[in-house]
């Protein structure tokens, strides 16, 4: 029992890692620095933080490119333009600051940090735009490009003054802007109010094009149809049958102990509730599952010999079962996937040898595979150790082995 539970285990991890490292190509273009353009498919990634290389796929070959080695990349599908950038940006949001040192500290070029990275165009014509990226610590960071002047960073330092603990802004960013747009009248108010945000900076590149009277395409970041779904929470219904295989495990005292018995199977309905919850870009193929379950088992042994016991042994519970499902071979209407967890369960109806210290709570773990179509699932569920324990009256513990067919219906929101 341990090395299958250990097998299935390794099992679990081998297909998270192996769906982490997946390749999710969309198709696209890049722009080598010397201006040539490729075209081909990107590897589209969960890309959160500073990243500085991508895989390209072309003429069935695949390239890793450095920010060194492109002037920009496209995704076609979503609509994302990436450029490369390579400078300095602020690295002192939150740092901890006197006020008295406060102004030299920020005429130290210590107070910015030189990197080489990819930064999305957050919106943008091709007069100008607004681009945007996270770092390490989640700190978001934009930078500005117009017309033909290189792309530069938005500088925005905001100090934690130790003598009063409160936040210190130095908006940079807002000298900057006035730079770019100051051929605009009436900008300059609007940037004294400008937020370092994603609201803020669409709010003032609207402001700016209306003003100059931008023509064309606006560019921004279009969500495919596969992210409109997966990002919804997936409510449902589930339900089926368990065949239960329930047993004594310890050594028999007497003759007519209760380890002696074999107990028949059982075969009870099981039906719940659950919801699932996609998981992202690098993990596409993962999803999380909580089911809400009702199951029950039913083990009775009568024996005709006056020395023998009638043990009729019942159990009811409610289960929450917390799984990971893995499609093993995504297709075009029927996936196969693995799912794996564990289940901790409250029992509600129990008819026990004794009740003494008899545990209510229990816990299983959960192996199985399944089909999945659009809106609905098959799947076959092996479940072990999954009833409670410690029955003192004879010293002995109690297992079950359950076997669950479950058919799950899958209620999608309305677009």
């Amino acid at each position: 029992m341990k090395t299958l539970f250990c097998s299935l285990l390794l099992l679990s991890f081998f297909c998270v890692a192996e769906s982490y490292a997946q390749k999710n190509y969309k198709k696209g273009y890049v722009v080598l620095t010397a201006g040539d353009t490729l075209q081909g498919a990107i590897d589209y990634r969960n890309w959160n933080s500073f990243f500085d290389k991508i895989s390209f796929y072309s003429n069935k070959k695949e390239t890793d490119y450095k920010v060194t080695d492109l002037m920009a990349f496209y995704i076609q599908e979503v609509n994302e333009n990436y450029r490369s950038f390579t400078g300095r940006i602020d690295s002192t949001r939150g740092l901890n600051m006197k006020f008295a040192g406060l102004g030299t500290f920020l005429k130290s070029p210590s107070r910015t940090s030189l990197v080489s990275i990819f930064v999305r165009e957050l919106i943008g014509t091709n007069q100008f735009s607004i681009f945007i990226t996270n770092d390490a610590k989640g700190r978001v960071h934009f930078f500005a490009k117009k017309d033909s002047i290189a792309i530069q960073p938005l500088i925005f330092h905001e100090f934690v003054l130790s003598e009063s603990s409160s936040l210190y802004p130095v908006k940079l960013y807002q000298q900057q802007l006035f730079s770019l747009m100051g051929d605009c009248e009436n900008i300059a108010v609007k940037l004294n109010d400008l937020a370092y945000t994603e609201s803020g900076m669409r709010k003032i590149f609207f402001a700016y094009s209306q003003c100059k009277n931008y023509t064309g395409v606006v560019r921004e970041r279009q969500q495919t149809q596969e992210e409109k779904e997966r990002k919804k929470p997936i409510f449902g219904i589930v339900g089926g049958l368990a065949l239960n295989s329930f047993k004594f495990t310890s050594s028999p005292q007497a003759r007519n102990s209760p380890q002696n018995y074999d107990y028949p199977l059982s075969l009870m309905p099981n039906l719940g509730v659950f919801f699932e919850l996609p998981l992202g870009r690098n993990l596409q193929r993962v999803a999380f599952t909580n089911q809400l379950m009702f199951f029950a088992f039913n083990a009775k042994v009568e024996k005709l010999d006056p020395n023998s016991l009638i043990i009729d042994r019942k159990g009811s519970y409610i289960r929450n079962n917390l799984l990971l499902k893995y499609k093993i071979l995504p297709l075009k209407k029927i996936n196969p996937f693995f799912q794996g967890g564990f289940s901790l369960g409250y029992q509600l109806l129990p008819k026990e040898l004794s009740t003494e210290r008899n545990k209510k709570l229990s816990m299983a773990f959960i192996f199985g595979l399944g089909l999945a179509a659009k809106k609905s699932s098959i799947s076959i569920t092996y479940d072990f150790n999954g009833v409670t324990k410690d029955y003192s009256y004879f010293g002995e513990s109690l297992n079950t082995l359950s076997f669950n067919i479950s058919y799950n219906l899958v209620a999608l929101k309305k677009k």
